[in-house]
Order: C-alpha cells, then sequence, then structure tokens
C-alpha cells in the first residue's frame, strides 16, 4: 500500500507540509473576507450583496476560472478602487501563474458590470494604476505575510 522507498518518518514529513499549508490557506481565505467585509460594507448594496461577493470570492480563491455573479453597489466605487481591491485579493491568493492580470481584469469586470462597462480588458489590467488614491487603495503585502493592513 505505501511505497517501499519511502520510510514512515519520510511520509510524517510530507503529511505534516501539507498541514501547515491546508492551515496557511485557510487562515488567508479567512483573512480576505475579513477584509472585504471591512472593506465593501460602506458600498455594497445590502447584507445579501455581500454575501454573494464573499461567495464569489471564495469559489474564486477555490478556482481561478471562476466566473462571478454581479454585485450591486449602493454607492459609486471607481474602476480605480475596484481594481485596487482585486489586486489586493488576488495578490494574497497566490499563485501569478493562475491569477494574471486577464483572470483578474475578466473577473472584475463580470463582478462589477456596471462600473467596468466602458473600459477595455487591457485597460483594466494596470491594476497597481495610482496605488496610494481612492476610497480602495493598494494594500501591498508584507514579505511571508497575507494580513492586510487596515484599522
Amino acid at each position: 500500500m505505501f511505497p517501499t522507498n519511502r520510510s514512515f518518518s519520510d511520509l510524517h514529513a510530507i503529511l505534516s507540509v501539507l498541514v501547515v499549508k491546508i492551515i496557511h490557506i485557510f487562515f488567508t481565505i479567512d483573512a480576505i473576507m475579513e477584509y472585504v467585509t471591512h472593506t465593501t460594507s460602506l458600498y455594497i448594496y445590502d447584507n445579501e450583496e455581500l454575501k454573494k461577493l464573499c461567495d464569489a470570492i471564495r469559489k474564486w480563491a477555490d478556482d481561478w476560472q471562476h466566473t462571478p455573479i454581479p454585485i450591486r453597489l449602493k454607492s459609486t466605487l471607481t474602476t480605480l478602487d475596484l481594481r485596487h481591491f482585486v489586486w489586493n485579493i488576488a495578490e494574497r491568493l497566490g499563485s501569478k501563474k493562475d491569477y494574471t492580470g486577464e483572470v483578474r481584469s475578466i473577473f472584475i469586470k463580470r463582478m462589477f458590470p456596471d462600473v467596468m462597462r466602458d473600459i477595455e480588458l487591457d485597460s483594466i489590467r494596470n491594476f497597481k494604476f495610482q496605488p496610494d488614491t481612492g476610497n480602495i487603495m493598494i494594500d501591498e503585502l508584507d514579505k511571508g505575510d497575507y494580513h492586510f493592513h487596515f484599522e
């Protein structure tokens, strides 16, 4: 049943690494959900829309190809705000191979079609444009840390 060229201590070491990775993913998603709630609660239409937003981001975290449903906003966020918002989340999700600029652009355009209606995918890709401007600003990661910098 077990490969003969591996000892139980090797398997234990492999399992330990996997457990640490799973725990890291769990806490990263938890931090993202806290960020989403904190950052968007003033702008989202109602609690039901906020739940839909959180659900879409959880699904996106599980599958970078997830297609979100549109989210209604009660207060206007700019295209810049939404680009910063998605950049902040995607950077914490990891793999630049999966969460490319194109993937992020498609996700944001589908999630907020009213705000992003007049902007082309190539223009959306400049996520870090004016990083310190807007209601939602770029939140750079600290090396090896997934936490956001908000109070």
